[in-house]
């Protein structure tokens, strides 16, 4: 009997007031009999035996050690072990987690981190392990959702026109669940700010699995011009639903409150209204009684020339007189009911022509200015405006052109295109250059002296020769052979450019005398092309003549 009473009074201590947070109180497992009657079925039951108590006691006094989190999975009974009710529990503690109902433990000032040390709802100074941010960015309605098991410091924070969502208190930055949250300075409501633990920036709340658990919902808004209307958002399984409100609209009278100001149907007193047929519209004082719109005014009519705007479009005897003219003014005379028309340079027109850029009125009539360039920067293109159409273009084929290489000629438009020509051989004409063509760059013709070259007309013992890029006439070598001018000694070597016999070289010259014989004497050429006889051969000695004897009627003396 004992062990009962000790049970029940220990279950009916940790049960009370546990709400959300703490399984409900149920039947004592070992009685049988129900000890604790409850109203909430998610909360579960506690049993702590008396002969445990010392134990519990001896637990509770470890907690005042530093708080060590085992890595991997936690055992079963441990903190954070998945439990179904408090039985489940080395602590005999099981609670709601945002990732379903888990083990806590009982502590005096020192919890695990994201969690806090509280006394547990309904019991007398029994401290137990709570998560800090059990409703962290939940959907709510107002702070008491934010706060369960009768907490404070949380905040049903708006983020309209999403919704509202739970903040959670702190100081700074690290107090935070994670880095995905960041500790600001909050509106809070009635003007009133506080830290609070908000998404970082670019962060959007989402459904947690308790929230998609138990369906928490928010208020939303649709937003207009007309004003705003409110709507509802869920946590499904599939996340946060869409916000449901209808999007507001113009008053109209239908006895709605069509933009969500609170009023149906609120106009003011003879408010403006339309009275429209096939004539056009005109306003008119409206009224609305009971859903019912009454406009009262004069209707459109047709136009008539009555320097009245019968048709209300702004324009009195409108189209009465038109003469199609977008540069004169038409007006009719109401006394005669002629038509007149007065050239307005001030009024807007258009030519007809997509040519032209700006028209204007002028003179009564419509004239173009500015016209549209249709040139395309593309020399293998002819352009042309068409006034209707605008520009058109078609291919210049066989048109001259440059395709931007400058080691190619004779460029060609060819189907729109720049097509090459031949290639630039770059011959300047002059043999003393080395001609070629650098990408780039274009023609480069450098001096090259070591290149052969002509020069037309040139006498013997001359020669042609590249000198600082010209083509210049040089003396050949000395000594080279060539044929002299003398007929006696053509046996010649170029001297200083002229080309002179070759001295002491045998020669033939003739001796004779007229109606006498002639004798043919064998002598050295000289370098100007002289045979000279320094010896009359035998025969033809006589003494004492120092030259030829040759025999004419008489012995006669040739001197050299």
């Amino acid at each position: 009997m004992v062990d009962v009473i000790g049970r029940t009074r220990a279950a009916v201590v940790m049960c009370l007031g546990a709400g959300l947070l703490f399984g409900a109180c149920g039947e004592d497992k070992q009685t049988g009999t129900s000890e604790v009657d409850t109203a909430e079925e998610d909360t579960l039951e506690v049993f702590i035996p008396p002969d445990t108590i010392a134990e519990t006691i001896e637990d509770t006094a470890q907690d005042t050690a530093p708080v060590e989190v085992d890595v991997g999975p936690p055992k079963p009974g441990e903190f954070g072990y998945s439990c179904n009710e408090n039985l489940d529990c080395n602590s005999g503690w099981c609670i709601q987690t945002v990732d379903g109902r888990q083990c806590t433990r009982t502590c005096l000032d020192q919890c695990p981190n994201g969690y806090d040390c509280r006394e547990a709802p309904g019991t007398d100074a029994t401290f137990v392990c709570l998560p800090r941010f059990l409703t962290l960015c939940d959907p709510c309605r107002e702070t008491a959702e934010c706060n369960p098991g009768g907490g404070s410091g949380n905040y049903c924070l708006s983020y309209a026109p999403e919704g509202r969502f739970c903040g959670a208190a702190c100081e700074q930055d690290s107090d935070c669940p994670s880095d995905q949250y960041v500790c600001r300075n909050v509106p809070v409501g009635g003007g009133a700010e506080a830290l609070q633990c908000v998404p970082a920036e670019g962060g959007e709340c989402e459904c947690s699995p308790l929230a998609k658990q138990l369906q928490k919902a928010t208020v939303c808004q649709a937003n207009s011009e007309h004003g705003s209307c409110d709507g509802t958002r869920f946590c499904l399984q599939s996340g946060l639903s869409t916000c449901d409100a209808e999007p507001p609209f113009p008053e109209s009278c239908n006895q709605l409150d069509d933009n969500c100001n609170g009023a149906t149907d609120d106009f003011p007193p003879d408010y403006a209204c339309e009275i429209k047929n096939d004539f056009g519209t005109c306003r008119g004082q409206g009224t609305c009684v009971e859903g019912v719109e009454t406009c009262v005014g004069t209707p459109p009519a047709p136009d008539i020339c009555d320097l009245i705007d019968n048709d209300c479009d702004g324009e009195t005897d409108n189209g009465l007189c038109d003469d199609l003219n977008p540069c004169t003014t038409d007006s009719c005379n109401p006394e005669t009911g002629d038509c007149l028309h007065s050239n307005d340079n001030t009024r807007v027109c258009d030519d007809g022509s997509v040519c032209t850029q700006l028209d204007k009125c002028q003179d009564g009539a419509c004239t173009g200015y500015n016209p549209l360039s249709c040139e395309d920067s593309n020399p293998c293109t002819a352009n042309v405006c068409d006034a209707t159409v605008g520009c058109l273009s078609s291919f210049a084929n066989a048109v001259a052109c440059e395709d931007g290489n400058a080691c190619t000629i004779n460029d060609s438009c060819n189907q729109g295109v720049c097509v090459a020509g031949g290639p630039n051989i770059c011959d300047d004409g002059n043999p003393c250059t080395d001609d070629k063509c650098v990408a780039g760059v274009g023609c480069e013709n450098g001096i090259d002296d070591t290149n052969l070259c002509t020069v037309a007309g040139l006498q013997q013992c001359k020669t042609s020769q590249c000198r600082s890029g010209t083509c210049t006439a040089v003396n050949q070598q000395d000594g080279i052979g060539c044929t002299a001018a003398s007929s006696k000694c053509p046996s010649g070597v170029c001297t200083g450019g002229t080309c002179l016999s070759k001295s002491g070289v045998e020669c033939t010259t003739s001796y004779d005398i007229d109606l006498c014989q002639q004798v043919d004497v064998t002598g050295a050429c000289t370098a100007n092309g002289q045979c000279n006889v320094s010896q009359a051969p035998p025969g033809l000695q006589c003494p004492g003549c120092a030259g030829i004897c040759v025999q004419c009627f008489i012995q006669l003396c040739i001197p050299f």
